[in-house]
Parts: structure tokens; sequence; C-alpha cells
């Protein structure tokens, strides 16, 4: 079923990370005149986990990963904060969980319209 899947573990975990990108990057943005500042990024990664000697139940574990970009240095005084870069990750992002409530909300469409139909 849905509710237990890992599609919607998959899509859920997807939906903290674009959330927590969303964060990052406004915190960026408000860091765009702070000297020395090095801007953030957040990766998500995919683990499989089948140890089960290691507490691991053979899922796949969804973790959204903080990393400092320490490789650029845009300004003379240390900070580098790319707004460009900024605003077109914020855009990205936003696409990406726009994307991932409407494929949510799509599932549920499908459970609501099974149960409303043939429950009766």
């Amino acid at each position: 079923m849905f509710l237990d899947s890992e599609q919607l573990r998959a899509m859920q975990a997807g939906m903290k990370a674009t959330q927590m990108k969303q964060q990052v990057i406004a915190h960026n943005i408000s860091n765009y005149e702070t000297p020395n500042y090095k801007a953030k990024s957040v990766s998500f990664k995919e683990v499989y986990n089948n140890a089960l000697k290691d507490g691991g139940d053979g899922r796949y574990r969804y973790d959204a990963v903080v990393t400092t970009r320490t490789d650029t240095e845009i300004r003379t005084d240390g900070n580098n904060v790319d707004m460009d870069k900024e605003n077109l990750e914020l855009y990205e992002n936003y696409v990406q969980s726009v994307t991932l409530y409407q494929k949510i909300g799509g599932e549920y469409s499908k459970y609501r319209y099974v149960l409303s139909n043939f429950a009766k």
C-alpha cells in the first residue's frame, strides 16, 4: 500500500530536503553582504542499508546533507555567495517541491477515488 511504501518515504524525505534547501538558500542570500561568509548547500542522497546486524531493516534511507562551499571566492572580502546561483537554486527548489506536492496529492486522490466509488 502507498501509505507504508518506499515511494511515499522517498517523497516525504524529498519534501524535507526541499524545505531544508530553501532555508539554506535563504540563509545564504541573507548573508550576501557578510564578509568571509561561506555559502552552504544541501545534497540529497539515498543509502541502501541491508545489514540487519547493524540495526538496518533492509530499506532505503534518505538523507539530506548540508555542506559548506569553500572551493570558491566571489568577492575580495572572502564571501562566496553567488546571488545568481542562489536565485536559480531557489527557483529549482520551488519547482521540485511543487512537483512533489502534486505527486503526493495525486497518489492520495487515487485512494480517495477508490474508497468513495467502490467502498459503498
